[in-house]
């Protein structure tokens, strides 16, 4: 058995020099504190977890080219999962969190579904509180059945196909604070004092880090480590933009996507791995959102040097293409300064009893929080050898 995901909890178990440095990374840049551990999807980075990529969540070739936009790819993958839902007892159900890319999803299946009787929205009131006049403009409007995630849905989700906005197109949120003093555009070469810099001054460190703060020393050995990644896979990472772009883009998609099954509250097993990855779809992971996003017209589409769009940039993303789709079923001004907030899932369904894997293999198969001396055999095994 090969580990695909391990949770960032691990570190809580165990602590020597490597541990701390991995720590480190994984807090501060690689899962940028998701709760993850980041493990490359592309080649491999010195010193870090080497985590297996199931097929299903593996890149597409980077040297293949898209003529196709977002709107043209968003299209295309509701008409796909149109006919996904057309088997037996199956509906379609959306992790709403009110934020732009499950709106997305939304706004797709308005525009492509021949029948919207079959979508349930899954909300909080986090959804509510962050995007209440879509609520009410287009959810009401519709009339779609409404769920709320924290009354305990474990026995009402399993009849439905759940859709989520993992893994976006979000660059890390460095990436904004790295704007507000230097240039996003220019070159990596040219730019490297300032990416070092920005790294040592600017990054803040993990509120619940247990090393010091971040020192030159390590900014330099971790922005050596990302570029001999990117060189040994060759990938068409060119400006400050791609580069923050390429760590989320390589070292979190698998872990965006696993934490849901990490978070689930039945056994992790075989058989619950295959119903999980059949009944549950992460709407951006294709290859040809992912081409998109590295091909010459999603870069355009990405990273508008348009004025307008950088002042309207809240602290985390922009994502002006994903709002411009959303425009074309809720006409609301309101999306020309619609901010990027965290999403708040709370797995309620998991009931008391819910007991979390820091790790999962595989097959399925993990090791969950009360196992202790199987995580510190796995440590010892697999990381400290």
């Amino acid at each position: 058995m090969k580990p695909i995901y391990i949770s960032k909890s691990i570190y809580e178990y165990t602590s020597n020099d490597k541990l701390t440095f991995l720590y480190d990374i994984d807090s501060k840049f690689i899962a940028g504190n998701p709760g993850f551990v980041g493990g490359a999807r592309y080649g491999s980075i010195e010193k870090n977890w080497d985590l297996c990529v199931p097929d299903l969540y593996k890149g597409p070739n980077l040297n293949v080219e898209s003529t196709a936009t977002f709107a043209d790819i968003s299209d295309a993958r509701a008409i796909e999962l149109q006919e996904k839902i057309k088997l037996p007892d199956k509906k379609l159900g959306v992790m709403w969190s009110g934020g732009i890319d499950s709106t997305v999803i939304i706004a797709a299946c308005i525009r492509n579904f021949k029948n919207l009787d079959n979508l349930t929205v899954f909300m909080n009131n986090y959804s509510y509180y962050e995007n209440a006049q879509f609520f009410h403009d287009v959810i009401k409007k519709y009339n779609f059945d409404v769920i709320n995630i924290n009354d305990g849905t474990s026995d009402k989700h399993k009849h439905f196909i759940i859709g989520h906005g993992d893994p976006s197109f979000d660059d890390l949120n460095q990436k904004a604070r790295y704007q507000e003093k230097y240039p996003l555009h220019d070159s990596i070469l040219s730019s490297k004092d300032n990416i070092i810099n920005f790294m040592t001054q600017y990054v803040e460190r993990n509120r619940h880090s247990r090393s010091p703060p971040l020192s030159q020393e390590f900014a330099i050995q971790y922005f050596e480590l990302i570029q001999q990644n990117i060189e040994q896979t060759s990938a068409p990472i060119e400006t400050v933009n791609d580069w923050f772009y390429w760590v989320n883009f390589n070292f979190c998609w698998t872990g965006n996507q696993l934490q849901h099954y990490s978070k689930q509250a039945y056994n992790k097993n075989t058989k619950n791995f295959y119903t999980f990855n059949t009944n549950t779809f992460n709407w951006f992971n294709t290859h040809e959102y992912q081409t998109w996003s590295f091909s010459d017209i999603g870069k355009q589409e990405k990273y508008s040097t348009n004025l307008y769009n950088y002042v309207t940039m809240p602290a985390y993303r922009n994502k002006q293409f994903a709002k411009d789709y959303i425009y074309t079923v809720h006409k609301n001004e309101y999306l020309k300064y619609k901010t990027k907030c965290l999403s708040n899932y709370n797995y309620s369904w998991a009931g008391p009893g819910f007991i979390k894997n820091v790790v999962v293999f595989d097959d399925g198969t993990g090791i969950n929080d009360n196992e202790p001396e199987r995580l510190q055999k796995f440590i010892q095994d697999y990381c400290l050898v």
